[in-house]
């Protein structure tokens, strides 16, 4: 199960992700499949209400490296 522990805001590039993934058309499908444009705004939308932002993207965030 994907337990993520780090967010980030993504309100600024989810429409540019939406178009981005629309160039590789034999991974896209139409809704409800999870590479659709539809599936890709609800995600993030479901992801950005978990920490109070409109869209977020999540991660699991194994090791931090400080540089």
């Amino acid at each position: 199960m994907f337990c993520p522990n780090v967010f980030v805001g993504v309100a600024d590039t989810i429409a540019l992700k939406q178009k981005a993934m629309l160039v590789y058309r034999s991974e896209s499908r139409p809704y409800p499949h999870p590479r659709s444009p539809e599936a890709i705004e609800n995600m993030a939308r479901f992801r950005g209400s978990a920490v109070g932002v409109i869209y977020a993207e999540a991660f699991f965030l194994v090791r931090d490296v400080e540089t």
